[in-house]
């Protein structure tokens, strides 16, 4: 840990006033409550915004607070892709914002406004209340559960915060709807099963609460990494319920052989066999956490699965029939059987290690087949431990929600209305794609220099958006409700617009792949009409 120096002082205080311009916009009348970030749950009922504008107006002010008394730090450690992190403590002389030094680069390729952005989410986590941090992490942007925070909850999740803040900051600088806000497929099939009322399809609302628990998962599994490759010299002397919950997880990991025991000497540590296993199990979660994040739903079948391929989750009709909370379990279970314990990154190459310190990370990376054995036979099992021993402050709001999610009565999809749920779907995929490419100009005009340095803007991956709004637009046209939408063709047709703006700024082996694939766009706009 480090201060802020040099140029990154000028940098931080670019992004302070960037947050001061952010919070101040949501100062005026009105503009929290337009964002509708706590417009959530079954039908996206109107929610009271007063919490939620009390504690946004103080962002800067905290910030600014915590800058002064040296609070805000430089982290070398935080990896670019975390930016930065909150350590919230009960003593205020422990709280720290930390950025990673990427965050403070005046040649970042990130745009200022999304790091001030993920500033504020850092910042709602050290907002103090009665010597408490109420701002915690429940469910993340572009994930299935992020649009079911209503209420209380959602003002205590400080991902509601970025949203907002990524809502005004589109206002505020005059641009278009999601440059800064959330967007994607997860995303737009969230809306497209949303429930209106505390009844109906289950989908939606089991793919919500599946998100909420593997991320209360993920995180202890993270605490449990912590706690495992921490000695006990350190935390003997540490007391509370979140302490012997992590005792109690441990203790039970070792009777299923996942880890062994600690050594005799005064520290009493654990071996690298322990600490691979530890790292394995938070790398797990944390992917199996992104994949249901990326998550493309497909309707029929006979057995819920998930293919790890395609990142598609297969649901039969007939699941439509459980309560959400059991078909979250079935969903969480068809995402276990479908993944595989892969090791994280080797750490062993990284560049300053000791002699020493290669030796022992190898002795670490070579434990990580038979750690990936025994986590295998029990995963479900430590799944279920980490949910029962979730983190003390967090657990209440979590079981609130979930009695929420308990009274929502499941009305199975009827045979009739299977067809037009699936293409609802699709139709949300083909408009979320849509919306993504009309404002791909707009977007790139917002990226820094470094950030536009050998950019390609038809990669693989565009090809295959691309591809796949013509592949949607084709077997979508025949329903009459889907080709009876104005937007549809217009839409396709703003697409090739922008491809043809984008095409005449690229090279000639980029202009030749769009040519082809304007040629199917326009193809398919041709269908719709």
């Amino acid at each position: 840990m480090r201060k802020v120096q040099g140029a990154e002082a000028a940098v931080l205080n670019q992004l302070i006033a960037k947050v001061e311009e952010i919070v101040d916009a949501g100062g005026a009348p009105g503009a929290l409550a337009a964002t509708r970030v706590l417009d959530a749950g079954f039908g996206f009922q109107p929610a009271d915004y007063t919490v939620l504008g009390r504690r946004f107006a103080l962002l800067h002010q905290r910030i600014v607070e915590l800058n002064k008394a040296g609070k805000v730090v430089v982290n070398p450690g935080l990896p670019d892709s975390v930016g930065a992190q909150t350590v919230s403590a009960l003593d205020e002389a422990h709280v720290q914002v930390q950025l990673s030094p990427a965050a403070l680069r005046t040649d970042s390729p990130e745009p200022l406004t999304r790091r001030a952005l993920t500033l504020i989410h850092e910042i709602s986590h050290a907002l103090r209340e009665h010597g408490e941090h109420p701002v915690k992490d429940y469910t993340y942007r572009n994930s299935w559960g992020q649009g079911y925070l209503a209420s209380e909850i959602g003002t205590r999740n400080a991902d509601t915060y970025y949203e907002a803040a990524a809502h005004l900051a589109e206002q505020v600088e005059n641009l278009p709807p999601g440059i800064y806000r959330e967007r994607g497929l997860v995303q737009a099939q969230r809306r497209a099963l949303q429930p209106p009322r505390p009844v109906g399809n289950p989908l939606g609302p089991a793919l919500a609460w599946a998100d909420i628990k593997l991320n209360r998962v993920w995180l202890r599994a993270y605490d449990a990494q912590v706690h495992v490759c921490t000695a006990t010299a350190v935390w003997d002397l540490r007391s509370g319920e979140d302490m012997e919950a992590m005792r109690k997880v441990e203790g039970r990991l070792q009777e299923l052989g996942i880890l062994g025991s600690r050594g005799y000497w005064l520290s009493r540590e654990h071996g690298p066999e322990s600490v691979a296993a530890a790292r394995l199990l938070e790398h797990f979660m944390s992917k199996l956490k992104s994949d249901l994040q990326n998550l493309r739903i497909v309707l029929g079948g006979d057995v819920l699965r998930y293919d790890p391929v395609p990142g598609s989750l297969l649901v039969p009709f007939e699941a439509t029939a459980e309560p959400p909370l059991r078909l979250a379990e079935l969903i969480i279970n068809a995402l276990l059987r479908g993944s595989a314990f892969v090791p994280p990154a080797a750490r062993s190459g990284t560049p300053g290690l000791t002699s020493d310190e290669v030796v022992a990370e190898k002795q670490i990376e070579a434990h990580y087949p038979v750690a990936a054995k025994a986590l295998g036979m029990h995963v479900a099992e430590v799944v279920e431990l980490l949910w029962a021993n979730d983190r003390s402050y967090e657990r209440p709001q979590v079981q609130g929600l979930q009695k929420v999610f308990a009274g929502f009565e499941p009305v199975a999809v009827g045979l009739g209305a299977r067809g037009i749920t699936q293409t609802v779907l699709q139709a949300a995929e083909l408009d979320d794609l849509i919306r993504r490419w009309t404002i791909l100009p707009v977007r790139l005009g917002t990226l820094p220099a470094p950030a536009l340095v050998g950019l390609k803007v038809f990669d693989d991956i565009a090809d295959g958006q691309l591809r796949r709004i013509a592949e949607l637009a084709d077997g979508l046209a025949a329903p009459v409700f889907f080709t009876g939408r104005p937007g549809a063709a217009a839409g396709i047709r703003a697409v090739i617009d922008a491809v043809t703006e984008l095409a005449a700024e690229v090279d000639g082996a980029q202009a030749k792949r769009a040519a082809v694939l304007l040629d199917g766009l326009r193809k398919a706009a041709d269908a719709l009409t």
